[in-house]
């Protein structure tokens, strides 16, 4: 009988979890499962397996993430393999465009053919950021796969999502002059 009452209960605690909560989960997950393979790989390179130590740091500092301005959007990158540390050079970035005064992020897929759990985990907290500092975010160039992924997930819920970098630079453009016009 135990049993039974609380299967229920369980059940009801289930269906108030969200899913940023079950992400946060995953989120912390993967990178306790990161942390350990990075230090590993850390270990190698700062001389065990006769690495300098230099390969991590020069990694760590440099950020080759494209990007470009138009006006108050920037545009960001995502290339074609996302591993955590390039994810975070993406976050990064995104932070920097934001802090720089920027109101709109697009975020370009045309190169990612994969997005994996921690790149969800990413595009949440940079959708949160841009959320709370008023700034649009659009995703452009998803490919279908990776488009069905965000909307099982709820990310398109919280984003625009336009067919190429073009489309994105002009929805912004038309519904930040009609916010202008709105406001005069």
């Amino acid at each position: 009988m135990p049993n039974q009452e609380s299967k229920p209960e369980r059940h009801r605690v289930a269906e108030k979890t969200s899913i940023r909560q079950l992400l946060e989960h995953q989120r912390l997950l993967h990178l306790f499962n990161s942390h350990a393979l990075c230090l590993c790989a850390s270990v190698a390179q700062f001389g065990l397996f006769g690495g300098t130590g230099r390969e991590v740091v020069g990694e760590s500092i440099k950020s080759n993430v494209r990007s470009h301005c138009v006006g108050t959007t920037a545009v960001v990158y995502a290339s074609d393999y996302l591993n955590k540390l390039a994810w975070e050079r993406i976050e990064r970035e995104c932070r920097k465009q934001l802090d720089s005064g920027c109101r709109a992020l697009v975020i370009d897929f045309s190169d990612t053919e994969l997005v994996n759990s921690i790149g969800i985990s990413i595009l949440l907290g940079i959708i949160d950021i841009a959320e709370k500092s008023g700034a649009l975010v659009v995703f452009s160039d998803v490919n279908n796969e990776t488009l069905q992924l965000f909307e099982m997930l709820g990310l398109t819920r919280h984003v625009v999502l336009a067919k190429d970098e073009q489309e994105a630079l002009s929805s912004l453009s038309t519904s930040t002059t009609q916010t202008q016009a709105m406001s005069h």
